[in-house]
């Protein structure tokens, strides 16, 4: 299970990287956090997105992340199945066209 950070603990991370001029890797080793959470609370902390007033944005900045792979995760299964639909419909065609040549020969 994931560990789940406060808010007060991710902006201590963030402000010894930027304001105290540790290394990240530095940082997430004394800290005890992985370095791509440590890089992406980074990011959210230059975005406005982590901050103390507003520790809810965390939050919704997942919350949008988590829709936005979910509902990239459908278009590629819509694109496969659209993709697979007109192969079919192509297949159809010509087996349609063939069975009509083939019926016109006996008429």
């Amino acid at each position: 299970m994931a560990k789940v950070y406060s808010t007060a603990f991710k902006l201590k991370c963030v402000k010894r990287v930027l304001e105290q001029g540790y290394k990240i890797s530095e940082t997430a080793l004394y800290m005890d956090v992985g370095k791509r959470s440590l890089l992406t609370w980074l990011r959210l902390y230059k975005e406005g997105l982590l901050t103390e007033s507003h520790p809810h944005l965390m939050d919704d900045a997942f919350d949008i992340k988590a829709q936005q792979l979910s509902a990239n995760k459908k278009i590629a299964a819509l694109e496969q199945e659209v993709k697979k639909l007109k192969y079919d419909n192509t297949r159809l065609k010509r087996q349609f066209l063939s069975l009509k040549k083939h019926v016109n020969q006996f008429e």
